[in-house]
């Protein structure tokens, strides 16, 4: 299962044209602000959320921290970014 990070909407549209379903998404910096959005379940860093001003999410989502960001990135491979 990969596991595909996201910088901003531009990549989070370019990651959905070639990902499979069973691949895992996490929205890091601008990216966040595909969450009001995404339809699908998505994991979010919850600081950039914040930073960003964005509180009310759909419950769907799951927002991590650091250190579990870091658990997730070590628990898929492969990992790829995406920033347009």
């Amino acid at each position: 299962m990969a596991l595909h990070l996201i910088f901003s909407p531009a990549g989070y549209a370019a990651c959905a044209a070639v990902k499979e379903d069973s691949d895992q998404i996490l929205l890091l910096g601008d990216g966040v602000y595909q969450l009001p959005t995404a339809d699908e379940t998505l994991y979010f860093l919850q600081e950039d959320a914040e930073q960003r001003g964005l509180h009310e999410l759909p419950a769907q989502h799951r927002g991590i921290n650091y250190d579990q960001m870091v658990e997730l990135i070590t628990q898929n491979h492969p990992v790829a970014s995406w920033q347009r």
